[in-house]
């Protein structure tokens, strides 16, 4: 899970929906689930980096 800007987070679902995802729970919360078994490795850092500093 990534703590991110609700704009980023559905930026993130829109290029990769295999990858980032939320769930009902999350729907108005800043957050987006990661599916770790579809995630490259290292877990895209471009993607951490505009996560962490947004």
């Amino acid at each position: 899970m990534l703590h991110v800007v609700m704009v980023i987070r559905d930026f993130f679902m829109q290029l990769n929906p295999a990858v980032y995802y939320i769930t009902d729970h999350y729907r108005n919360a800043p957050y987006v689930l990661v599916r770790l078994s579809a995630a490259r490795q290292p877990m895209g850092g471009r993607d951490l980096y505009l996560a962490r500093t947004i």
